[in-house]
């Protein structure tokens, strides 16, 4: 009898499985079927699937996309890891102090709220053409995230945790160590998850306004050409790169948050314990 609810629920996960397949499938050759529509109707601005593998084709067999993959790579690592690095002991900091919070919240606000693209040619000011203004575009963008994203972590970790770890005598740095930075993970997750999108993007912007090389250099060089071959398969491998930096943070999410559901690890044991003759 106990086969019975789990053949039952083995048939409903397989089935949202075979409709999630049919409608991502479904929804491929409608997307397709429209961009086929639009390169045939206007040839001159809407380059054929075929025609941007084969630019893709060319700039993998040249070198041109390690080359430009690589530099827009490094700007968004380098900058992440300045953001996330300074960033995390800061939102700490202003979680655990009042009087900081209070005084920095206003300042924080206004200058997440100013667009990145306005600061774009104030950093190439700054810090020249090299690679060093984009690095600075993406830790700006992305340390806000990340203090705002700690920041609201550290609110929301039970109060009753942090007294009885001060009930068993457990220090400042303990408490930040051991109860404040466990809870914070998903908070870190998420702010990785929107790295892949907001520091991509501005690496690309920062690309756009002054670079050499890079593929926000590659998108904005073909558009100047009237190369819609060219600005397409930036624009795919631009969509490649944040959707491969997405699907690695799911990997890191699930391994990082897998204790948040001891649930599953206990169905799979007794799934394995089941008699399948009943």
């Amino acid at each position: 009898m106990s086969a019975q609810p789990s053949n039952a629920n083995r048939v409903a996960v397989l089935r949202e499985r075979m409709s999630t397949v049919v409608g991502r499938t479904l929804m491929f050759v409608i997307l397709l079927g429209i961009w086929l529509l639009a390169a045939n109707l206007q040839p001159n601005f809407v380059p054929t699937p075929w025609a941007v593998l084969s630019t893709v084709g060319t700039w993998l067999g040249d070198g041109t996309i390690s080359d430009n993959i690589g530099t827009t790579l490094y700007e968004v690592f380098v900058g992440a890891a300045l953001a996330f690095g300074i960033g995390i002991p800061v939102g700490l900091v202003l979680a655990q102090s009042r009087f900081l919070d209070n005084a920095t919240r206003p300042y924080i606000d206004v200058m997440n709220a100013i667009p990145r693209i306005g600061l774009a040619p104030l950093f190439v000011l700054w810090f020249g053409l090299g690679q060093t203004s984009k690095i600075a575009l993406v830790f700006s963008v992305l340390f806000f995230i990340v203090v705002i994203n700690v920041h609201a972590g550290v609110k929301s970790v039970e109060r009753e945790h942090i007294v009885l770890a001060t009930l068993l005598g457990a220090s400042r740095w303990d408490i930040a160590m051991k109860v404040l930075l466990p809870s914070l993970v998903p908070w870190i997750i998420a702010s990785l998850r929107l790295t892949s999108a907001y520091g991509v993007s501005a690496a690309v912007i920062g690309e756009f306004v002054a670079g050499s090389n890079g593929l926000g250099y590659l998108l904005a060089y073909h558009s100047s050409v009237l190369n819609p071959s060219g600005s397409f398969a930036a624009l795919f491998l631009l969509a490649l790169v944040s959707l491969t930096l997405t699907f690695l943070t799911m990997l890191l999410e699930r391994h990082a948050l897998r204790w948040r559901n001891p649930g599953g690890r206990v169905r799979a044991a007794q799934r394995r314990r089941e008699p399948t003759g009943v």
